[in-house]
């Protein structure tokens, strides 16, 4: 890490950059900063802030996703580089840096996880997510703790789940179809927007844990990690992401896990309101025809259940199987 100094406070267990490297980073920010207004600056000038800026990455949170729009507008051949919208926005964050903003500083030692989340995305039906018993995600988070660098299989051995496609049957589940605007969009897109849609559904659930994150999408999981990417349609989604997780106190560890042993796809294939619950004319005939109560709907999700208890292909409070036959 070529920082010139590193101050190590043991209350906080963080590297925070400070000294030479810090003043150097100010300095440049404020020059580029002072012509933001008319959006042209000079490429050397550029070139140097987001060198001493990307020093500084292993210390400050999100440096490199703060630092992709101004690689992006970087006119390499040219003296002049026009800085985007985008670029403009970055280099203020920059341009306000400061000791004890949230942006500056990680652990050093990091700690375990606490919650484990599955998600996934179906490029033509919609994403679905899966959140496992709190005992089991504790099984896995001690798992991953014992063993941070097990490939998923593994991990999913370690701690006993020998079917994690199967665990969509007795987890929560969460699902939801795409809007037509996206479903011409690219699959990497919607594995990200999975992630963020699973993230707004439990928020009280995951709100100041460490989570897990199972995803069956390489690009997704590699991009959680670094906080880049040269897709600036996946940098849009990406900066929803990270408000999300600084507005509730997360931190994703994400990992790999092959689609066959992904949970979460079984859901975010499947419309499950149109699908678990008889047909209009059926519902009406039925409630005709009966004399008394409905006790058991075999065939219902919470909205469209005819009674008190029912099954479902989800886990739910009230849904005592998941399967009426």
């Amino acid at each position: 890490m070529s920082i010139s100094h590193i101050q190590i406070c043991y209350q906080l267990l963080q590297t925070r950059p400070t000294g030479e490297k810090r003043y150097q980073l100010l300095q440049t920010t404020h020059s580029s900063a002072h012509a933001r207004n008319r959006r042209l600056v000079p490429t050397r000038l550029l070139q140097q802030f987001t060198g001493t800026a990307c020093s500084t990455s292993r210390a400050v949170r999100n440096a490199r996703f703060h630092l992709r729009s101004l690689y992006d507008c970087t006119a390499l051949t040219w003296p002049h580089s026009r800085l985007s919208r985008t670029a403009l926005q970055d280099l203020e964050v920059w341009a306000h840096f400061q000791y004890d903003i949230q942006l500056n500083g990680v652990p050093l030692f990091t700690s375990p996880t606490s919650r484990a989340l599955y998600t996934d995305a179906s490029g033509g039906v919609g994403w679905g997510g899966v959140l496992p018993p709190l005992p089991m995600q504790e099984r896995l988070c001690r798992a991953h703790a014992a063993a941070p660098h097990e490939p998923s299989t593994a991990l999913h051995h370690r701690a006993g789940v020998e079917l994690p496609a199967d665990l969509w049957r007795t987890s929560a589940n969460e699902a939801g179809l795409w809007d037509a605007d996206l479903l011409p969009l690219h699959i990497n897109f919607k594995e990200l927007r999975a992630v963020h849609c699973s993230l707004l559904a439990w928020r009280s659930d995951l709100q100041g844990h460490r989570v897990l994150l199972f995803c069956d999408n390489t690009t997704v999981v590699q991009l959680l990690r670094k906080g880049t990417s040269r897709s600036p349609l996946l940098m849009a989604e990406l900066c929803q992401v990270w408000r999300l997780l600084i507005d509730m106190q997360v931190d994703l560890v994400p990992v790999y896990i092959p689609s066959g042993d992904n949970p979460a796809d079984f859901p975010s294939r499947r419309s499950q309101s149109a699908e678990w619950t008889f047909h209009a004319g059926t519902r009406a005939t039925l409630s005709r025809l009966s004399s008394s109560v409905f006790t058991l709907d075999p065939f219902a999700t919470p909205a469209t259940a005819m009674a008190p208890t029912y099954c479902s292909l989800r886990a739910g409070e009230r849904c005592i199987a998941n399967d009426g036959m």
